[in-house]
């Protein structure tokens, strides 16, 4: 349900209800508590607009904050890394996550200098499972 085409509804409903039916009741409501209603719900529309507000500027001070704490948790991990006690091949390190020393390859690539070829098919379509002389 959309909540700002209701609220519009409701408010066209009792400006109706204002010109056309002033003293009446409807389904057990007089047009007071019908205006009460809409302006409960204008209130909490409001309230609901403000935290939104408040959320978008609690986004900006969480990225602030992750910001710095990623500087700070990476100082830390270079910090053990670099410590005689732990390093890069210690446990606490490959429990953070990273790769050890020892788990690491050397990155070198060594290319082949020789080709590799490829079959060469076989005449006129042989490839592929055809005898051209009995397709005759």
């Amino acid at each position: 349900m959309k909540i700002n085409s209701l609220k519009t509804e409701l408010e066209v409903l009792a400006s109706g209800w204002e010109k056309y039916a002033l003293d009446h009741k409807f389904s057990g409501y007089t047009l007071e508590q019908l205006k009460a209603l809409i302006a409960s719900l204008k209130e909490l529309l409001a309230a609901m607009d403000a935290l939104k507000l408040e959320y978008r500027g609690k986004i900006a001070a969480r990225q602030s904050v992750g910001l710095e704490l990623r500087d700070i948790r990476l100082r830390i991990v270079h910090c053990i890394r670099g410590h005689e006690d732990f390093g890069e091949d210690s446990e606490f390190y490959r429990f953070l996550g990273f790769k050890t020393k020892s788990e690491r390859k050397s990155g070198l690539i060594r290319k082949t200098s020789v080709p590799t070829e490829t079959p060469a098919p076989d005449e006129d379509g042989a490839e592929y499972g055809v005898d051209l002389d009995d397709a005759a």
